[in-house]
């Protein structure tokens, strides 16, 4: 029989997750995970959040900075101090309302060299 524990503890911007797996009653595997989350508004009315998930020796860090319309994420992860892999972002939103009520949502992301467009239309109950 295997029996699966997951602890979570939450003080502020800081949740740490436990997870301990035990068969036959011996532990066989205990993993630990730190999030920190944190925000930070701008004087120019930006918003700039941060999250930081480390476990073992992998650190996963996610930046997001949104000003008006625009935002921005870039994702890095590390291993102890080495990077291995740095991810960009962009995201563009823009939403436009008609005489006649149609609401037109446009979203652009830039993710390296794909662009991708997504556009809603929404007219009524449609």
């Amino acid at each position: 029989e295997t029996v699966t524990t997951i602890t979570e503890f939450t003080k502020g911007d800081l949740t740490i997750t436990t997870t301990e797996i035990k068969t036959k009653d011996k532990p066989t595997e205990i993993t630990q995970e730190v999030k920190q989350k944190y925000t930070v508004v701008e004087e120019d009315g930006s918003k700039t959040t941060t999250t930081m998930v480390s476990s073992d020796d992998i650190t996963k860090t996610i930046t997001e900075i949104i000003k008006g319309d625009i935002t921005k994420v870039t994702k890095e992860v590390k291993k102890g101090d080495k990077p291995m892999d740095t991810i960009e972002s962009t995201q563009i939103k823009s939403t436009t309302v008609d005489e006649d009520g149609t609401t037109t949502t446009t979203m652009v992301e830039e993710d390296g060299d794909t662009t991708t467009t997504v556009t809603e239309v929404t007219k009524g109950d449609i």
